[in-house]
C-alpha cells in the first residue's frame, strides 16, 4: 500500500487517509464531495471502489450459514442440500491453502459458477484454482497469483519494479 500511495504522491495529487464521502453534492452533474470532517472538494467525477459488502440478513433468516459471506464448501454446496453458492459472495473451502476465503474477481466467479453448476447435476467436485488479480492506474501495473492475505505463517514473494529498486526474494 505504501508503494501505491507514494506512486499517487508523484502524480501531484492529494490522498486523502481516514475519512469517507458523507455526500455526492449537485444536480444533473457531480460538482463536489463532502467528507465525513466537514471538507468540501470540488470534483467533476466520483469512483467508488469499497469492495464486497453483501446484507446477508436475509440469507440468514432463510436459515443458510454465512460468516463473511454464504458460506460453501469446496463443491459450492451451502448447508442447504439444494442452495449451491458461487463468486463474489461466497465464502468457499479452498482445497489449496485449506482455508475460508472469498476471492473477489471475474474470473474466479466464472470458473467457480461452472464447477458449481456442475455439482448441481452430480458432479460433486472440488472447486480448484489459483486465484490472481491484475490492476494499473497511476503508472503502476499491480499482478498477484495466490493467496497474499498477510499472516504468520505465509511468505509474500514479491518480483518486479517498485519504484527505484527491483525486489527478488526467494
Amino acid at each position: 500500500a505504501e508503494f501505491i500511495e507514494d506512486q499517487i504522491r508523484t502524480e501531484e495529487l492529494r490522498l486523502i487517509c481516514n475519512n469517507e464521502v458523507v455526500e455526492i453534492l449537485g444536480d444533473d452533474k457531480v460538482t463536489s464531495v463532502k467528507l465525513k470532517d466537514a471538507q468540501e472538494l470540488p470534483c467533476q467525477m466520483v469512483a467508488v471502489g469499497i469492495g464486497c459488502v453483501t446484507p446477508f440478513d436475509w440469507v440468514k433468516e432463510a436459515g443458510l450459514a454465512c460468516d463473511r459471506a454464504l458460506l460453501a464448501n469446496q463443491s459450492s454446496e451451502t448447508n442447504h442440500p439444494d442452495i449451491y453458492s458461487a463468486g463474489d459472495g461466497t465464502q468457499f473451502d479452498d482445497v489449496i491453502i485449506g482455508e475460508k476465503v472469498i476471492y473477489g474477481n471475474w474470473a474466479n466467479a466464472q470458473k467457480q459458477g461452472e464447477r458449481a453448476a456442475l455439482n448441481m447435476t452430480g458432479a460433486k467436485e472440488p472447486f480448484k484454482a489459483v486465484t490472481f488479480f491484475q490492476t494499473h492506474g497511476f503508472g503502476i501495473v499491480m499482478t498477484y497469483v495466490g493467496d497474499v492475505r498477510p499472516a504468520e505463517d505465509r511468505e509474500i514473494i514479491q518480483r518486479g519494479h517498485t519504484g527505484d529498486d527491483i525486489q527478488e526474494r526467494i
